[in-house]
């Protein structure tokens, strides 16, 4: 046991003979050669983005820009004899719906009518030029001359007819062209009588009905969610100031 404790007597004494007042003495420490860091690279210039070409058709549309219904007051005879003359009024002309866009392009898919193909539109404007631009939201036109005048045969004819009969019906419970059964083709003379529905009040009827329906189940408040619903869709805040459907008791 005498050599352990001659060892803590000498760390003791150590100890004892250090003068803590004095700083320590560190060693000095070489540090290591710097160099200045490389200046940075060159930066060229920012080029500025390129400018969008002009579409130059848009840039001269303004010189074709025309009054319609001023060229409408021109009356040209139809059978070619007489002159070329300005009438008071503007006549014989076609105001075609502008709602007919967004209906049958599928635009209006949020309201659930779905888009129709070309040859269906077209058929449909038949319809709308024989009542419409006659005068009269009903019209008689029969298959035969929708084939002459369309080129198309028979089965076609009867099938596209089926489509504007079929469009929206699962909606609003009839098509946007519709046979009445109360005027029949009469004697060969007359072919079946239909009415065709204008493009915003079909549009308007649909949504006249979701917000009753909106109503039914949520009151008021699901009145104000269905609009707002309309209003966040880019197509229904389009067509909605064009429509006035109708008010029902």
């Amino acid at each position: 046991m005498a050599q352990p404790r001659r060892r803590h007597e000498d760390i003791e004494q150590r100890l004892d003979a250090v003068n803590w007042n004095e700083p320590s003495r560190s060693r000095p420490v070489e540090e290591p050669q710097t160099h200045r860091p490389p200046p940075p690279p060159h930066r060229a210039p920012a080029t500025p983005p390129e400018s969008k070409p002009v579409d130059p058709y848009e840039a001269a549309k303004e010189q074709f820009k025309i009054n319609l219904f001023e060229l409408l007051h021109w009356q040209v005879p139809m059978q070619g004899e007489g002159e070329i003359r300005r009438g008071d009024h503007a006549s014989y002309y076609l105001v075609l719906d502008k709602c007919f866009e967004a209906l049958f392009t599928g635009r209006l898919a949020a309201l659930g009518f779905e888009p129709l193909d070309g040859k269906t539109q077209m058929l449909y404007m038949w319809f709308y030029w024989e009542s419409y631009g006659k005068g009269y939201e009903t019209c008689p036109l029969g298959n035969a001359e929708l084939q002459k005048r369309l080129g198309w045969s028979r089965n076609t004819v009867r099938d596209e007819i089926k489509i504007l009969k079929d469009y929206g019906k699962a909606l609003l419970g009839h098509g946007i062209i519709e046979a009445l059964p109360q005027f029949p083709p009469f004697e060969f003379q007359r072919p079946q009588v239909y009415k065709v529905h204008l493009p915003r009040i079909f549009i308007g009827k649909r949504i006249r009905k979701l917000e009753e329906e909106a109503r039914f189940q949520a009151g008021h408040e699901g009145l104000a969610n269905l609009r707002a619903v309309f209003e966040r869709d880019p197509a229904t805040r389009e067509i909605l100031p064009m429509i006035n459907p109708p008010a029902t008791e």
